[in-house]
């Protein structure tokens, strides 16, 4: 009886983020484009062109290769160019790639223990990797780093609530993105309808 209510605890929350997801990644998008490191993500249009299969079946296109080789070229010339680990970790992630993401995530990280922006991508590495302890800690850290990182509040909240059960908790978690109020209606309403059911 238990596992059929943990199951559909799992299920609402990877419904729930993952309609979360698709409204940050837009979002992300807009504020992203302040980052240097935006320029190693290829444009959705580009992306979508010309695939072809890796070997872990996740599909690549020319220009994801075309970036991977540049910024693996430049991470042979500099093992610690912290651009190269953070665009290759971003790349993999949204190739579906988690190990490989996990892997250049975890090396940007121990160079930059306090870099928010690896933290939050190595949150949602660990997440989709079904170690959800794991990624509710880091995305704990992120929020220490960064208390107006909404997007780490939203897994927060979502993860302890549908998923670990501990709905209040994950309640205020949520409420923390109302308090800061970013300017995005969507997600604004998602949260509202989100608190709304108790």
């Amino acid at each position: 009886m238990q596992n059929n209510a943990t199951l559909r605890g799992k299920q609402t929350v990877i419904m729930t983020v993952a309609a979360g997801l698709a409204l940050m990644l837009l979002f992300s998008f807009m504020s992203k484009s302040q980052q240097p490191s935006q320029q190693a993500r290829p444009s959705a249009q580009n992306s979508a062109q010309s695939r072809e299969s890796n070997p872990a079946g996740a599909t690549i296109s020319e220009e994801q290769s075309g970036h991977i080789q540049h910024l693996m070229k430049s991470l042979n010339e500099d093992p610690n160019d912290t651009e190269a680990l953070y665009g290759l970790g971003e790349l993999f992630l949204d190739m579906d790639s988690l190990d490989k993401a996990a892997f250049f995530l975890e090396r940007l990280i121990k160079l930059q223990p306090e870099n928010k922006d690896a933290l939050y991508l190595y949150g949602v590495v660990q997440l989709k990797q079904d170690k959800t302890m794991q990624s509710v800690e880091t995305f704990e850290k992120v929020v220490k780093l960064d208390p107006g990182h909404f997007h780490s509040y939203y897994y927060l909240g979502m993860i302890l609530r549908h998923e670990l059960g501990q709905k209040e908790k994950g309640a205020e978690y949520l409420q923390k993105i109302l308090e800061i109020n970013p300017d995005h209606k969507e997600l604004i309403d998602t949260v509202k309808q989100e608190l709304a059911r108790k």
